[in-house]
């Protein structure tokens, strides 16, 4: 039998638990308005429907409070991670290197590395793992809209200009091969 418990009532109970996994994917987050200068115009380069733009930016703020709170955590607990993976839930592999070891100078505790996306031919957003200082940059990059570093939000080629922007040592890494679940009704993971 299933449970009968509404979904406002799950997530009232689930924002009592103070589990960091719980209030990122529940809070509520506010119209968010990333502070793009006076002079800096995206609508005329968005190749996006104009509703996924919003979606974008709560995607990035997410990614930079989910970072604030490894940090929070690791200062509370006193201890220091040296890697971190950032994935997306709706993703699987469809090819997957044995392991992210990788000769200097690309080893993975000095560069991040990133699955190709086939359809555009650059980095694809929905998986990097990497030392916490380069993956603190690829999770930050909400912060960097006030800089107006790039008019184009589609959301791999601004990761793609932002890492190039910020200097980060990356590999994309081509053995790495990921594919995004379709959403719908009929199609839960």
């Amino acid at each position: 039998q299933l449970s009968t418990v509404s979904l406002r009532t799950r997530l009232i109970e689930a924002l009592h638990y103070s589990n960091f996994t719980v209030k990122v994917l529940f809070e509520n987050i506010p119209i968010l308005d990333p502070h793009f200068p006076p002079n800096c115009t995206t609508e005329e380069s968005i190749d996006q429907p104009a509703h996924k733009v919003p979606r974008y930016y709560q995607q990035l703020f997410g990614l930079s409070n989910c970072f604030s709170l490894v940090r929070d955590y690791e200062k509370k607990h006193n201890i220091k991670y040296d890697i971190m993976v950032r994935t997306r839930a709706d993703i699987k592999f469809d090819q997957i290197p044995p392991t992210f070891d990788r000769e200097s100078p690309y080893d993975i505790n000095t560069t991040l590395i990133a699955p190709y996306n086939g359809e555009i031919g650059i980095i694809d957003d929905g998986f990097a793992v990497g030392p916490m200082d380069v993956v603190e940059v690829y999770m930050s990059r909400y912060h960097s809209f006030r800089e107006c570093i790039t008019r184009d939000l589609h959301p791999e080629r601004y990761l793609d200009f932002y890492l190039k922007y910020r200097k980060v040592k990356l590999v994309v890494d081509t053995r790495t091969s990921i594919m995004h679940m379709p959403h719908s009704p009929e199609h839960c993971y």
